[in-house]
């Protein structure tokens, strides 16, 4: 009898724990639902875009970071729709050869955009005229570990060299081991 009472006992707390366990995974307590309620996330980035889970900026890629209070938010928000508006390019160059530019936006002969260049970025170009030359300096101890020899150019071979129509030659370098 005795052992008919510890079974019995031992059946109704695995259902009692079993009925607790499947309760809880409903959501259905006060306490769990309004916080999965509460719980949005969006991009640091794009905080215009806002989802209800965890996950990826489908615009950047970046991880979606949960809301923390709404008026940062609503603060993000507005920085970043003034900033789109505020933005305007200071001209369009081609997307192959950066020193065609024009003022306004256009297609390229193969119907690329011309890409916006703000002025941001304006500042760290090139202007268009050198696009074509570039500067490349060697530190001393470089040009000796790659093993760079410099020797004077002789006057009948300057003769000899073609060059672009600003008078400069074109020099051919070849590297041997």
């Amino acid at each position: 009898m005795k052992r008919t009472l510890w079974i019995f006992m031992a059946i109704a707390l695995v259902t009692t724990g079993s009925l607790a366990v499947i309760g809880c995974k409903g959501g259905d307590h006060a306490g769990h639902a309004g916080a999965a309620q509460k719980a949005k996330y969006h991009c640091p980035m794009h905080p215009t875009y806002v989802s209800d889970r965890q996950g990826d900026c489908p615009i950047c890629g970046m991880r979606l970071v949960p809301i923390e209070s709404q008026a940062e938010h609503e603060e993000a928000v507005e920085q970043t729709q003034q900033q789109g508006e505020e933005r305007k390019p200071l001209y369009y160059r081609h997307p192959m050869q950066p020193n065609v530019t024009s003022p306004e936006p256009k297609k390229d002969e193969m119907g690329m955009d011309y890409v916006p260049v703000y002025p941001e970025e304006a500042k760290t170009e090139q202007p268009p005229d050198s696009f074509d030359r570039a500067a490349v300096s060697i530190s001393s101890e470089k040009q000796q570990l790659i093993g760079v020899r410099t020797a004077p150019w002789p006057d009948e071979r300057w003769e000899n060299l073609s060059g672009p129509a600003d008078g400069l030659p074109t020099i051919p370098i070849s590297i041997t081991p």
